[in-house]
């Protein structure tokens, strides 16, 4: 037995959004960024953790950058019709993370929690 596969044609190829960026890259990427508790003031409050990369996007989202979704493909390709620069699209985070935290309240109670959408993890053109 074969299996025929019939291929049609191929489509331009578009690379996929870069996860970290790296030095003179000027499509969207993922910016380490640290963020240090002591520097905020927060130290006297917040015991772990000490820091934690928040990391944030950054970069073009023009070229053949990949949109993360069918909408944002759909309105940069009317507004390059309409050549209207407004509607380009944004490089943002598409991919978060939680951070835990060990912390103690205003009563000094200590306290463990996990807060939501802390830490970039992945960035795409939206």
């Amino acid at each position: 037995p074969f299996i025929t596969l019939g291929l049609g044609e191929t489509r331009k190829q578009r690379k996929k959004r870069a996860i970290h960026c790296s030095p003179g890259m000027r499509e969207c990427c993922r910016q380490e960024f640290y963020v240090s508790f002591e520097e905020m003031g927060w130290d006297n409050w917040i015991l772990v953790p000490r820091g934690f990369n928040a990391n944030y996007c950054t970069g073009s989202c023009y070229g053949h950058i990949l949109p993360v979704y069918h909408h944002t493909e759909v309105i940069q390709k009317v507004a390059l019709l309409r050549k209207q620069r407004e509607l380009s699209p944004c490089c943002a985070p598409t991919k978060m993370f939680d951070l835990s935290l060990l912390y103690y309240d205003k009563d000094e109670n200590l306290f463990q929690e996990n807060v939501s959408n802390m830490v970039v993890e992945e960035c795409g053109c939206s």
